[in-house]
């Protein structure tokens, strides 16, 4: 569409940033007030910007496995089904859909014997759970 044919934007980008340079505009402050009124209390420790998360000093394949464990999405049966990877969403215990959920907190043979949220804090007992888990999320 010709130049002189387009609609003008009613919020142009520099008129936004001159804008925000004026009011002084706190660009972290404004990011941490939107976490914390959209995500879950229990996650509100990992919600610093300024400190690394619970568990960062980990090594890095064990940091992979507990983010994967906190934001429930890992490599389990459901999602290499989903992902075209495997043919079976089914867990080895017999249960119909293996997820991270299932594998974390169902699984008769895998389940981790505390909460949701020493996955969260990365409590001694998580991070040992994670270390002799038998399948690789």
């Amino acid at each position: 569409m010709p130049v002189h044919r387009r609609l003008k934007s009613r919020s142009p980008p520099l008129v936004t940033a001159k804008r925000l340079l004026e009011e002084a505009y706190d660009g972290i402050a404004a990011w941490k007030r939107g976490w914390i009124d959209s995500a879950p209390t229990a996650w509100h420790p990992l919600l610093d910007p300024n400190s690394p998360p619970p568990g960062f000093q980990l090594p890095r394949k064990l940091r992979v496995t507990l983010n994967r464990v906190r934001t429930g999405h890992g490599r389990c049966g459901a999602n290499l089904t989903k992902w075209g990877f495997s043919t079976n969403p089914a867990c080895d215990c017999g249960a119909s859909l293996q997820t991270t959920e299932h594998i974390t907190f169902d699984c008769p043979s895998r389940a981790f014997g505390g909460t949701r949220e020493d996955f969260l804090r990365a409590t001694p007992e998580a991070v040992l759970w994670l270390e002799q888990l038998d399948v690789r999320l």
